[in-house]
């Protein structure tokens, strides 16, 4: 909130304050550079005036580190002091809410601004419940679907729990430590002597859990260790020891919308194969008993004999099993899950159901030695960063060069297909602010290492309607870190297509008279060579037609007969750095639109063979002219594959007000079913004070080519800042780091 007053005699004063922001869900990268900045382990405040030095102010914002709500504040006298070291070590934080530090600007006075923005922009993430239990390999599970958090927790709890929504379609978890060659516990025959604890809230019929020898909701061929709640209201539990067992509440309807505790004990015994299933629910024995269970000639394993995951909010009992559930998905909230490697006794159980806060209920699961916890506590400041088993990390494009596969391209971000390529084929699609195809040789490879290329030519087609880089060379093989940078293709702001070397300066030949960014295909190349010791030549062809340069154009500066800057490194296709230090260099170093039948050729092509190469009417006819027909590539990348779109062409996004607006997508109604987002930009006006912002994905298409292997919890990571003006004052806070699970 921002506030400026007039008083009389035409003296103005200023008061600026910022007041708390405490918000549900927090909080992604966010990489704004903002002036009169102060960092707070991530945290950072802003304000700006612009019509007097004098602004003052300081933020609040909320988050969650381990059971700990923390807070930031201002790490200076006046300010809110940490008091809580323990938990909250890396930010100057309270427990509790505390006043914003106000400094008075000469006067008082305040005018309130009618509304504040939210701002997001996108990248994708995978975010997971976090599994607490302490054990070695941890086993968080991946969310997926449509999952909502810090949802309302479990009431007989006073320190205000959160939990995690399910919406009973879509929304599940699967645990990634698990299967046939997992640890002991997971491994052949699986967990045999176990408990099962859960709080959840429901009603209607769903399953909480379940246990199955596959990672994913399909291709199950075995499923037991379940728990759901029946279609009245009943809560079962099912084993499977070579026949269907299931326990099962009688006479009392859980699926009445409150909060209840459910606990599945099983051991086996030792020596008659019969073993004790035991059901609990708010602390009492339900079902069950001693003995009560026969193996079914199992070899006194209680529970079916295989390897397998977890998976939390589904289970498969609705196969086959006698009273299985009507829905396969949860529909409601589930909290605190926890699996132990033992059957916990009617005192322990006891124990647990009489604890009364989040913490204590925390501590107790912990004195148990569970296998995994999962509090689903969470609010997306965890991402999951290991491998997935069917969502790649990025996208191979060939080399199909007449040296195969020798410097293959590796595509980042958002790339896709375009299906109606320059000549016949397809092509590939750039999204202008992630995507671009980073190639895998460089130094000390031949033609690669220092000096680099130096007599060499680059054809390209290309499709645009704005500024951007076709190609560039950097001794970074990232497009990050670079110290060195030339021998780039773009289109600048006017339409031109530049080609820039640096012979010890900037050195750049364009087209002039010719918008180029006009939706068509076109067609371009840069060759070059050095003619002497102080001179290079170097041309640019557009469309099989030399637009600039000539013999001897280029100075080489001094570097002793070389046109390029002297030093090893790597292509990089829809991205340069030209844009830093370039005289004309593009508005944007990436590339939108579509680039295809790309080459690099260590050798000079003259006009007569540029033509040609322009004038191959199909894929099949320039690809045979550049591995030989015409010039012999050195690498050669048609980009005519078809690409699975990114993870965040597959999320559905929407950010609720708790006043009933929906911010995204904008609108003054509750929000409707998750839309599909390929990238989310929001800058939407929000009441102030501010409400509670709810953010929901849900999964909206399959993944990889059937069968996936597993239908991973892929969900968006929103880096976004609160921010509002008024009166030539402007505030803004931020989350520098962190990740929001949506």
């Amino acid at each position: 909130m921002v506030g400026i007053s007039s008083l009389a005699q035409n003296k103005f004063w200023v008061k600026l304050v910022i007041i708390c922001l405490i918000v549900l869900c927090l909080l992604a990268i966010m990489g704004t550079v903002i002036s009169n900045s102060q960092a707070h382990g991530g945290f950072s405040s802003a304000e700006v005036n612009g019509l007097s030095q004098y602004s003052s102010g300081t933020g609040l914002i909320s988050d969650t580190i381990s059971p700990t709500q923390c807070l930031s504040s201002p790490n200076a006298a006046g300010g809110i002091v940490s008091n809580d070291n323990s938990n909250c070590t890396t930010y100057p934080l309270a427990r509790s809410p505390g006043s914003s530090l106000t400094t008075d600007l000469l006067n008082t006075g305040s005018l309130t601004p009618s509304a504040a923005s939210v701002s997001t922009t996108n990248t994708c993430g995978v975010q997971e419940f976090v599994d607490v239990s302490g054990e070695t390999p941890s086993n968080p599970s991946i969310a997926l679907g449509g999952v909502t958090y810090q949802q309302t927790g479990p009431t007989q709890f006073t320190d205000s729990p959160a939990s995690v929504g399910f919406d009973g379609t879509s929304g599940w978890g699967e645990t990634v430590v698990g299967g046939p060659f997992g640890p002991t516990f997971y491994a052949p025959p699986g967990p045999q002597t176990f408990s099962i604890a859960a709080w959840f809230k429901t009603t209607t019929s769903g399953s909480i859990i379940g246990f199955t020898n596959s990672q994913s909701n399909t291709g199950q061929t075995n499923w037991d260790r379940q728990i759901w709640v029946d279609s009245a209201g009943n809560v079962v539990f099912g084993v499977y020891p070579n026949a269907i067992f299931e326990v099962a509440s009688a006479g009392t309807n859980y699926a009445d919308g409150n909060w209840h505790f459910v606990v599945a004990t099983v051991e086996p015994s030792a020596t008659t194969g019969f073993g004790t299933v035991e059901l609990y629910v708010d602390g009492s024995l339900v079902a069950g008993g001693v003995g009560n269970e026969s193996d079914g000639g199992n070899g006194n394993y209680p529970a079916q004999n295989y390897g397998g995951w977890w998976h939390l909010g589904w289970s498969n009992a609705s196969n086959g099993w006698t009273d299985g559930p009507t829905n396969p998905y949860w529909t409601g909230s589930l909290a605190d899950i926890a699996v132990f490697p033992s059957a916990l006794g009617a005192t322990e159980i006891s124990t647990l159901y009489g604890e009364t806060t989040q913490a204590g209920f925390y501590s107790a699961v912990l004195s148990d030695s569970p296998k995994s916890y999962w509090p689903l506590q969470d609010n997306g400041t965890a991402l999951y960063t290991a491998s997935l088993s069917n969502v790649p990390d990025s996208d191979t494009y060939p080399d199909d060069s007449a040296n195969p596969g020798t410097n293959t391209g590796t595509g980042w971000g958002w790339l896709t297909t375009d299906p109606y390529g320059p000549i016949g084929d397809k092509a590939a699609a750039f999204d202008g602010s992630s995507a671009w195809i980073e190639t895998t040789t460089g130094p000390p490879t031949a033609f690669y290492a220092s000096p680099g290329p130096q007599k060499f030519s680059i054809a390209a087609w290309f499709k645009t309607t704005t500024s951007g880089s076709i190609i560039g060379f950097t001794n970074s093989q990232s497009n990050t870190g670079q110290t060195n940078w030339d021998r780039q293709i773009w289109v600048d702001s006017a339409g031109n297509v530049v080609f820039g070397l640096y012979p010890n300066a900037i050195f750049e030949v364009a087209s002039a008279g010719t918008n180029y960014a006009d939706g068509k295909w076109h067609f371009v190349v840069a060759t070059v060579k050095p003619a002497t010791r102080t001179k290079a030549t170097v041309k640019l062809y557009v469309d099989g037609s030399l637009v600039t340069g000539g013999p001897k154009d280029e100075p080489v500066g001094g570097n002793g007969g070389d046109p390029a800057q002297k030093y090893g490194g790597w292509w990089h296709l829809g991205w340069s750095n030209a844009s830093n230090g370039w005289t004309d260099g593009p508005t944007n170093p990436y590339w939108t639109g579509s680039l295809g039948q790309i080459a690099i050729f260590p050798s000079f092509l003259s006009a007569a063979k540029v033509a040609t190469l322009y004038s191959e009417a199909t894929a099949g006819a320039y690809a045979a002219a550049v591995t030989g027909g015409v010039a012999t590539s050195n690498s050669f990348w048609p980009l005519d594959g078809t690409v699975t779109p990114g993870p965040c062409g597959y999320i559905g996004v929407t950010i609720q007000a708790s006043t009933g607006v929906c911010i995204y997508p904008p609108s003054s109604s509750p929000c409707p079913s998750p839309p599909t987002s390929e990238g989310l930009a929001v800058d939407e006006p929000i009441p102030i004070p501010l409400p509670n912002l709810t953010f929901t994905t849900a999964l909206m298409g399959t993944i990889t080519p059937l069968p996936p292997t597993a239908a991973v919890g892929l969900h968006v990571s929103v880096g976004w800042a609160i921010k509002t003006s008024y009166g030539g004052f402007s505030a803004e806070i931020d989350h520098g780091e962190g990740y929001v699970l949506l």
